[in-house]
C-alpha cells in the first residue's frame, strides 16, 4: 500500500487537539502568521488550502495496513480534505 497524504497539518483529537512536532510544510506557515511575522500569502482567492489532521493520516495508514495484509495487489491510497 501507497500512501500519498496531501499537505498534512496538526492533529484534530489525538494525541491532543493542535498537537504537532515540526516547522514544516503548513506549519511554519500557520506558526508565521499566529506571532505576527506574515501579514499576508500571495495566492488565487480560488485556490484550496489542502491540509489533513496527522492523526487522520495514521490512522488510515494503520487500517489500510489491516485491510491490505496479505494480499497481492498494490492499492495507492490519496488522502485530502477537498475536492
Amino acid at each position: 500500500m501507497i500512501c500519498r497524504p496531501s499537505i498534512i497539518g496538526c492533529s484534530y483529537t489525538e494525541p491532543f487537539v493542535g498537537w504537532v512536532d515540526s516547522l514544516s510544510a503548513a506549519a511554519a506557515l500557520t506558526f508565521s502568521a499566529g506571532l505576527g511575522i506574515l501579514n499576508y500569502v500571495y495566492g488565487s482567492p480560488s485556490a484550496y488550502g489542502d491540509l489533513i489532521p496527522v492523526d487522520y493520516v495514521c490512522n488510515s495508514i494503520i487500517a489500510g495496513t489491516a485491510i491490505k495484509a496479505n494480499k497481492d495487489a498494490l492499492t495507492i491510497m490519496t488522502q485530502g480534505t477537498s475536492h
